[in-house]
Parts: structure tokens; C-alpha cells; sequence
């Protein structure tokens, strides 16, 4: 997460070093965040709640070209039928997201429509129980997965610094686990607001 980090600040810094303007950099640094629900292609692992959380750097700052990091919760209900690897056959897993990307924003006045790709790590951990009769423990397992996601969003401009959006995104986790197949797809629905610090 924090190598994640320090290049979306390099890439913001480099960018803002390129406009030739006077604008400061965190006047164009926005702050996306929001819920929805998702939903996935698989039997085991379906329906889930998202939050949506970033840091989203303008090139310009209405339309134009621009660098997202996002870190994201997700929680997905999954049951496993026949399970026999597995010890637990239905419950929860929490999803966290580290995503880095660019995109396009377009559009004029208050309506702005934007695509951007992202790719970087999900994490997500679950509970297992072990022991014998009368004698058992929980312990929480945490595994680590490469993710790709491809997102449209709409926004409608309160002002310059503050808009309401509603975002829907594809989510591609390209590996195996116990609980999925060979790989996972989530869409997600999300509304939330976005806004600048200054």
C-alpha cells in the first residue's frame, strides 16, 4: 500500500509540475467516497456492500485527464456447498481494495461523465474454526490477489469543488480460491459525493 501510495503522489506532483498554472495542487485534489452494493458471477460468493473511499488528481481541473488511488471496503456473503477443504460452509468475507489508475473526465456545466482503469491488490480475509469438541477457536485468515477494475461515473456539480455521483464498476480478481473458481467478477452500484479539501 504505501509503494501504491508514493507513486500516485509522484504522479500528481509530476503532473501539476507540467500545467504551466497557477493553480495549487490540492485545489485540484478531489475526495470521492460513497456506498453502494455489489454483486458477483459466481454460486459461492454473491451479494455484498462496497464503500468507496480515494484520492482522485486533476490534470485540469474540469474536464480532462486524471490519476485515482482508491481504498476500498467490500463485504461479500459466500456458502459453500459440499465443502470439504473448508470448515466453514457459509459467512463473510471483507474485501479491501488498493487500486491505482487513470481516466477521462467530459462534459459541460453542472453534468460530467467520466471511464477510468485501475489495477493493484485486494485483500480479504475470513474466519476459520478450529479445535476439537467443547474446545473450539476462531482465527482470522487474510489472503492477497492481484485486482483489475473498470469503472463509468456521472456527476452532478453543486459548485466547482463539490459534486453527487453515481459510479458503477467491474471488478476482475483473476485467481483461484475456495471461494470462487478461476476467477471472480463483481459489479458494483454506488452513489456518494466528491469534493475538494480547499
Amino acid at each position: 500500500m504505501k509503494f501504491l501510495t508514493v507513486i500516485f503522489f509522484l504522479l500528481s506532483f509530476t503532473a501539476n509540475a507540467q500545467t504551466g498554472t497557477d493553480s495549487t495542487f490540492f485545489s485540484r485534489l478531489y475526495l470521492p467516497f460513497g456506498g453502494g452494493s455489489s454483486t458477483t458471477d459466481d454460486s459461492k460468493t454473491y451479494s455484498g456492500k462496497v464503500l468507496l473511499t480515494g484520492f482522485d488528481y486533476r490534470i485540469r481541473k474540469t474536464n480532462g485527464f486524471f490519476f485515482r488511488f482508491n481504498f476500498d471496503y467490500r463485504l461479500q456473503q459466500y456458502k459453500i456447498i459440499g465443502n470439504s477443504t473448508y470448515n466453514v460452509s457459509n459467512g463473510k468475507l471483507e474485501f479491501t481494495d488498493y487500486l491505482i489508475g487513470f481516466g477521462n473526465r467530459f462534459g459541460k456545466n453542472k453534468l460530467r461523465i467520466f471511464g477510468l482503469i485501475q489495477c493493484g491488490i485486494t485483500s480479504y480475509k475470513y474466519l476459520a474454526v478450529s479445535g476439537q469438541v467443547n474446545d473450539y477457536k476462531l482465527s482470522e485468515v487474510r489472503n492477497e490477489t492481484p485486482a483489475f477494475r473498470g469503472t463509468m461515473g456521472l456527476e452532478y456539480y453543486l459548485n466547482s469543488n463539490v459534486a453527487f455521483t453515481f459510479e458503477s464498476s467491474y471488478t476482475n480478481i483473476p485467481t483461484y480460491s475456495i471461494f470462487w473458481d478461476k476467477s471472480l467478477n463483481i459489479l458494483e452500484f454506488s452513489l456518494g459525493l466528491t469534493t475538494t479539501l480547499f
